[in-house]
């Protein structure tokens, strides 16, 4: 996303930093607010507004950090809106009857879901309905790659 302009920088809604699971954004928001903070006290600093500062000092660490999170969060919901009901079942039951919500009551987090993530894809029937999903939507699999390889 551009964010960085001569003289100006976006930030919150209007830089796109909206968790596309939720539609949410604030710890996005004010994690980003802290890296334009810095980068608005360096230009002043430096005397250097340039697009190119700008970028450096903020669109590239916001990219850095929540960047990250924001595309784990669209990859979450490009998966969610491709399940059916059946999938849906499948998955509920999976998580009740192997005993999961423990995971999911640890390491839930609706802001920064990747260690969640991470420990579901450890247990190998998560991992297993994954595949299975994956088998049936060939083109999530390619969407999901080259969004988690950009």
């Amino acid at each position: 996303s551009k964010s960085a302009f001569k003289n100006a920088l976006l930030l919150g809604d209007a830089a796109g930093q909206v968790k596309a699971t939720t539609g949410g954004g604030i710890v996005m928001l004010l994690t980003a607010a802290k890296h334009a903070s810095n980068c608005v006290k360096l230009s002043f600093k430096q005397n250097d507004f340039s697009k190119r500062f700008i970028k450096k000092h903020y669109e590239k660490p916001c990219l850095r950090t929540i960047g990250k999170e924001l595309k784990l969060h669209y990859a979450i919901r490009l998966i969610l809106e491709r399940l059916t009901n059946k999938d849906f079942e499948v998955f509920f039951k999976i998580i009740k009857e192997n005993k999961i919500e423990h995971i999911i009551t640890l390491y839930g987090d609706m802001d920064f879901p990747k260690d969640l993530i991470f420990k579901l894809l450890k247990n190998p029937l998560v991992l297993t309905f994954l595949i299975k999903f994956t088998l049936k939507n060939p083109n999530i699999f390619i969407k999901l790659l080259k969004l988690l390889t950009k």
